[in-house]
């Protein structure tokens, strides 16, 4: 499945859940490579990440397990479960 492929790529430690770091980190690579068209500020990249957890993290654990993250999909592209 392409959307756990997608959880894993960003929890880099492989403990089931992301948090701000790791999305930052992912953001990061990505910031840097050719493919990105526009670039950002570590600044930037650090407030997206944060307000990734705020809205994905719905138990307030700091942290955004699969659940979350498949939720947060769904809500951003208007889909229902």
């Amino acid at each position: 499945m392409e959307i756990k492929k997608a959880f894993d790529d960003f929890d880099t430690d492989k403990s089931g859940q992301i948090d701000a770091k790791e999305f930052e980190n992912v953001l990061g690579k990505y910031n840097s490579s050719p493919e990105c068209k526009k670039k950002m500020e570590p600044a930037k990249i650090k407030e997206i990440a944060s307000q990734f957890i705020e809205v994905a993290d719905k138990n307030a654990d700091g942290k955004v397990n699969f659940n979350e993250f498949f939720k947060f999909l769904l809500e951003a592209l208007n889909l229902k479960e």
